[in-house]
């Protein structure tokens, strides 16, 4: 099994040290070159940001592998540039709702085992709730919303098969598989971990964490 990784699950797990969740992973993970440069190669440039990107570094290479991308994968990701960031339009028109490292992503995961680790919601939407996404966007611009069909069905035919996970569901996982087991309290080490995923960028509600949390 082959996870392909955007930016955002793996800056959130590095800035709430939740890195050695990936090391009980049974899988190869892997990042295109623009997730790379996102994650470490300008992060490194800026105090602020270098440790975290440290912190990644120490994982490429030995758990977390570049991808290079051929010349058919960079032209599906300018198809999908098109169509995805054509769906919602408002009177500035298009409005862009994936930036370049996370299309590269989604089209690396289609070409290996359709798996995408990604903290953004838009893209389960995209394919669950347009209209959720739709009215999300209009808040956020404060203004009319609209969706060209024929392209949100063309979006939703393109990526359709790709089956998306978040940090918060790896940590859930790794802990399954020992995770934070050697602490003193390892349910409220799960939740405080939970809980700082959220509040880093990934997209998970409160009752979603509650949930789970009431199944162990």
């Amino acid at each position: 099994m082959r996870i392909v990784f955007d930016t955002g699950p793996l800056i959130s797990l590095s800035n709430t040290c939740l890195l050695e969740a990936l090391n009980y992973l049974p899988s190869e993970l892997y990042i295109t070159p623009t997730v790379y440069r996102e994650v470490y190669v300008h992060p490194r440039r800026k105090r602020i940001y270098a440790w975290s990107a440290e912190r990644i570094g120490e994982l490429i290479g030995r758990k977390i592998f570049v991808h290079t991308l051929s010349a058919a994968d960079l032209s599906t990701v300018e198809h999908l540039d098109r169509v995805l960031n054509s769906v919602f339009y408002s009177s500035r028109g298009p409005i862009r709702i994936l930036q370049r490292g996370e299309l590269e992503a989604v089209v690396l995961a289609q070409r290996l085992d359709k798996i995408l680790a990604m903290d953004e919601r838009t893209l389960r939407l995209i394919i669950e709730d347009p209209e959720q996404l739709r009215a999300r966007l209009a808040r956020k611009l404060h203004g009319w919303v609209k969706v060209n069909k024929e392209r949100l069905e063309r979006a939703r035919e393109l990526i359709r098969d790709i089956f998306v996970v978040r940090s918060v569901d790896i940590v859930a996982y790794a802990y399954e598989k020992g995770f934070l087991h050697d602490k003193k309290d390892p349910v409220a080490a799960l939740r405080a971990a939970l809980y700082a995923l959220k509040y880093n960028g990934c997209a998970v509600s409160e009752e979603e964490i509650e949930r789970y949390l009431r199944r162990l």
